[in-house]
């Protein structure tokens, strides 16, 4: 992993997402690239270039960023920015594309976790990103990996290519990697361990066998493991947006408190 996109609009929350972007860059030695994408409506009135003063204060907002992060992670991270007219999550996808393996955008709990699955820029690039994007909750900021839970349905898990960003992380942190299972009725599916071929990155298998819904099964298995990172695959949206837009994620469901790292299928 070598190149990380980040897209910021400059709020507090995408903030935190570049420091967190940062602090992940530097532990592996990659450089990172901030991306914003604005839209304009011009009118036949104007006489003065939006654009110009827009990209005036954009050079500004850089600036401070890569200051920033060259303060807390040094000089060495290399950090690099750009700025493009269009829709946001067309500009991001087409931006990804440029060699990028990892796209960071941020999220700010509750209420953006709603809007996360509910049409917004992050839902567009969850959607339709060909690369693996890590959302980061508003205020998580990056102490390293040592736990990382990657919640599946049996479906892909003998891919690993599809796991490369996984592996990866597994061998640069020697974190701990637990593959969470729920089978709401014993013996109703496949022991899915037989599909496992990770052989140089060593695991642990839990299978949940309870009647409670998923998505309260994997928010206890995380608050029980302290996992620094939950990882889903994008076939499982449909999934994954039951679990957000649920009324317990609303009463401050774990999952939605630790970064979520999205595999595309």
């Amino acid at each position: 992993m070598k190149k990380i996109l980040v897209p910021t609009d400059f709020s507090d929350t995408s903030r935190n997402a570049v420091e967190f972007a940062g602090g992940l860059a530097a532990a592996i030695g990659a450089e990172i690239e901030l991306f914003h994408a604005y839209q304009v409506v011009k009118t036949a009135e104007m006489f003065v270039s939006v654009n110009d003063i827009i990209e005036k204060d954009l050079e500004h907002e850089y600036a401070y960023l890569v200051q920033s992060l060259h303060a807390r992670y040094g000089v060495d991270l290399k950090v690099t920015y750009k700025y493009m007219e269009g829709y946001p999550v067309d500009v991001i996808n087409r931006e990804a594309k440029q060699g990028f393996d990892l796209v960071v955008i941020g999220m700010q709990g509750k209420s953006a976790l709603e809007k996360l699955f509910l049409g917004s820029v992050a839902t567009g690039l969850l959607r339709s990103s060909k690369i693996p994007v890590l959302a980061v909750p508003n205020g998580v900021s990056f102490n390293g990996l040592q736990t990382v839970i990657i919640a599946t349905d049996g479906y892909h898990v003998e891919d690993p290519v599809l796991f490369g960003p996984v592996m990866e992380f597994a061998r640069i942190f020697n974190c701990k990697i637990d593959l969470f299972y729920h089978r709401p009725e014993k013996g109703t599916s496949v022991d899915i361990r037989k599909h496992f071929t990770w052989n140089d990155v060593s695991f642990d298998f839990h299978i949940a066998e309870t009647d409670e819904d998923t998505h309260q099964a994997l928010d206890r298995f995380v608050h029980t493991h302290e996992a620094d990172l939950l990882v889903m695959l994008h076939h499982r949206r449909e999934f994954w947006s039951r679990i957000f837009n649920s009324s317990f994620t609303k009463a401050q469901a774990k999952i939605t408190q630790i970064p979520l790292l999205i595999l595309p299928v």
